[in-house]
Order: structure tokens, then C-alpha cells, then sequence
């Protein structure tokens, strides 16, 4: 199965990392329009994402199947997707999930992309009916769960998308007998029929997409290798200019983390002895746009760098810590916190994560809210949100958004 091994390895992200032998290379301006707050994918893919209505968001679980949600304005209510009173996610006693299959809000994976572009959400699900086994699709589904057509047909797997102002960057992967084929295909989202492969490489066949982003005219997307060992590290993270298609690696093979905004590029190192927490030992860069000079960051910089916090985010006004909260050198639940800043370094909110648990991403929002997604031990997801504007120095509370369960 194509994303089987992914959730394993989210935590290891951020984790197996060691310096790079050469510094990476800023990203080229360009004259592409920026990408809004939700044009970011994390890991295999967004799981919620803001329309003029309200917001829209995939939830369920293994056992009741997964289900495309609309959360009110005000975070008070969410509902599935679908207006067919006949429909069968209304059903409680469906022993096989085929039988949803009908079902406009019904998804395949629970890692399904979700991005929404005028009017439309357009969403990425594994289709198990097709003669030659498991494929994804990208769906084109309406924000009142009337109709849903087929909107992108890869050639076999999607690892990350994302609609870009008015182009949807698609991140293609095809098995082949010597290995993986990565690509990167755009096309203007309203008209797929002009779908061009912009990047392909077969150099990296042992690894998978599971982060990407686009950001200044380009696609950062990182290829992680889930072989690479403390001797030799094979994760290399790549990006390709929009308009050129020229792709080349911003490190040598290794592992980083990096968020890019107009703050500037901040990085994420971390060298360690073994694969258990209490031995990573972070350290952290900046280089400001358009700079190919990199900054090592200090506690004076930001507090989180004296706390070995982890880099989860950036958005437009600020930048996202979390403290560490799995492994050996876990802090107390009660002392876990996610840690804003903005971007003169101020701490402008302490928002209590203890409740998030080990598994859990910072999603960037909109101009108003932080959105937190928790992963559940049933494979369902927790949802929580964060008003900005409580960001004024002081403890900020997440607010858990309700969920109605299936049927």
C-alpha cells in the first residue's frame, strides 16, 4: 500500500537529521503570485482547508470508513457532505465500506489532499476499483456534496498536491522495475486537459514524497528514504522553478527541515547518535530572501532554540515551535506547550499542546486562525483551532472542533 509507512515515519521526519555538507541555496525570485496561507501540504497531505462558507475538513476512521466534512463559521458544528437522506453514511450497521462507494463525501484514504479553488474542493483518494489495482484519482466534489466528478487522472500515484493561485502543481510517483519515478505535473485548475510533467527524475528510486510545498514560483517538495540508516543518510529535499521546470537538490542527501515565508528561510539541523530523542541535539539557521548567507540562530533569536524545540511552521505574520513531547526527554504533559512568535522574535503566545499528544501537525490557517490536527489511535483525527488574535503575549487556548459521528 502506497502511504502504509508514511504515518511511521512523520514523527521521524523532524527527527533523523544531521547537517549538510554544503549550504543550501535560497529559492530564485519569481513572478508568480504567492501562494495563500492553505497552499501547504504537510507531510501526505492537508486534511482541512478554509472556503467563503466555512471550513472543510476529512475525519472518520478505519473502522467507520473516512468522510469529507463542512465545519460551521463559528467552529459550533460539522456535518458530512452529502444532501441523499438515502445515502448510505447514514447507515450504522455497513460491513464493507464498497457500499459507500456512492457516497459523494466517501473517501478512499484517510490521507486524501484537500485544497478548495473557487467553488469547488478538489481532493485526492486511493480508487480500488480499477482493473489494474490500487490508483489515485484527484476528485473535483461541490461544497453542497452534489456532485462529484473525476478532476485529474495520474499515471499511478499522487504524493501531494496543492492549487497554487490558479495552477495545480500535482507531485506524480510511478513504480517502475528499477525503482521510484518522481514528478512534478502543473496545469492551469480549470482546465486539467493541459496537464504537463514540468520535472522527472528516477535518481532517487528508494524514496517517497512526504512533504512539499509551493512558495515563491517554486515547488519544495522533501523525498525521504525510509532505509537511511545513522551511517547513511539518503532523504535529499528538491525544488523545481514553476515557470522553467528546472529541479535540482537545495542539500546533499540528508535530512532537514525547512519553512520558507517572507520572513525569510529558517532550517532546522539536528545531529544525533541514535534514532531515540533524548540524543538529537537541534541546531538552527536563517537566511533571509534573496540571501545566500545563513544565520545561525541563538536563544536570543528565539526562546525555542534554547528549549530544543522543534520547527513546525510559518505563515505570513508568524512562526510555530513545539516543544518536545515524545521520546525520552518528553516534557510533562502539563508543561508541552506550541510556542508563537512573530517575526522580530517575540513570543507572542504560549498555547498548551499537552492534550495533542505525540502525533499531531501545525497547519498554518488563515489570517485569523491556527489550525491543530491530532492523530488519534483509531486512525481518526482531532481537530483544533486558535484564534490569532489572542496572540498577545500571554497563554492562548486551542478549542477542540466537534465532530457528528457517521450516521
Amino acid at each position: 500500500m502506497k502511504r502504509k509507512y508514511t504515518a511511521f515515519f512523520i514523527i521521524l521526519l523532524a527527527a533523523m537529521t544531521s547537517c549538510a555538507s554544503e549550504k543550501p541555496t535560497v529559492r530564485p525570485e519569481s513572478d508568480v503570485p504567492e501562494s495563500r496561507l492553505d497552499d501547504f501540504i504537510t507531510y501526505d497531505g492537508p486534511y482541512m482547508t478554509a472556503a467563503p462558507e466555512g471550513y472543510f475538513a476529512v475525519n472518520g476512521s478505519a473502522m467507520t470508513g473516512y468522510f469529507l466534512y463542512y465545519i460551521t463559521p463559528d467552529f459550533k458544528k460539522s456535518t458530512i457532505v452529502c444532501n441523499e437522506l438515502e445515502c448510505a453514511h447514514n447507515d450504522t450497521d455497513v460491513q464493507n465500506h464498497m457500499e459507500y462507494l456512492e457516497c459523494n463525501a466517501y473517501l478512499t484514504d484517510a490521507g486524501a489532499n484537500l485544497d478548495y479553488y473557487n467553488g469547488y474542493l478538489y481532493i485526492m483518494m486511493e480508487d480500488y476499483t480499477t482493473s489494474a489495482g490500487s490508483k489515485d484519482i484527484l476528485y473535483r466534489v461541490s461544497t453542497d456534496g452534489t456532485d462529484k466528478t473525476v478532476w485529474y487522472e495520474p499515471k499511478q500515484f499522487v504524493r501531494g498536491f496543492c492549487i497554487y493561485g490558479d495552477l495545480a502543481c500535482v507531485a506524480e510517483e510511478q513504480l517502475t522495475a528499477e525503482g521510484v519515478k518522481h514528478s512534478i505535473t502543473t496545469f492551469p485548475v480549470e482546465e486539467p486537459e493541459k496537464a504537463k510533467t514540468i520535472y522527472e527524475t528516477s535518481e532517487y528510486p528508494n524514496r517517497t514524497l512526504n512533504r512539499m510545498k509551493c512558495y515563491g514560483g517554486n515547488c519544495y517538495f522533501y523525498l525521504y528514504d525510509p532505509e537511511q540508516t545513522l551511517e547513511g543518510q539518503q532523504s535529499v529535499y528538491l525544488f523545481v522553478n514553476l515557470q522553467t521546470g528546472e529541479g535540482r537538490q537545495l542539500y546533499e542527501p540528508a535530512s532537514v527541515w525547512i519553512e520558507q515565508q517572507d520572513y525569510g528561510t529558517l532550517y532546522e539541523f539536528k545531529e544525533y547518535t541514535s534514532y531515540r530523542p533524548e540524543t538529537w541535539n537541534s541546531t538552527y539557521y536563517r537566511s533571509l530572501s534573496g540571501s545566500q548567507e545563513m544565520q545561525k540562530l541563538t536563544e536570543a533569536d528565539f526562546l525555542s532554540v534554547g528549549e530544543g524545540d522543534t520547527l513546525s511552521g510559518v505563515d505570513d505574520r508568524y512562526i510555530y515551535f513545539t516543544s518536545i513531547h515524545y521520546g525520552g526527554n518528553a516534557l510533562p504533559a502539563q508543561e508541552q506547550k506550541l510556542r508563537v512568535y512573530d517575526y522580530e522574535g517575540e513570543l507572542t503566545a504560549e498555547i498548551p499542546s499537552g492534550a495533542f499528544g505525540e502525533m499531531y501537525h501545525v497547519l498554518p490557517g488563515t489570517d485569523r486562525y491556527l489550525f491543530v490536527q491530532k492523530v488519534n489511535r483509531d486512525g481518526s483525527y482531532a481537530y483544533y483551532y486558535v484564534d490569532k488574535e489572542d496572540f498577545v503575549g500571554e497563554t492562548a487556548e486551542a478549542h477542540e472542533i466537534p465532530f457528528d459521528k457517521k450516521g
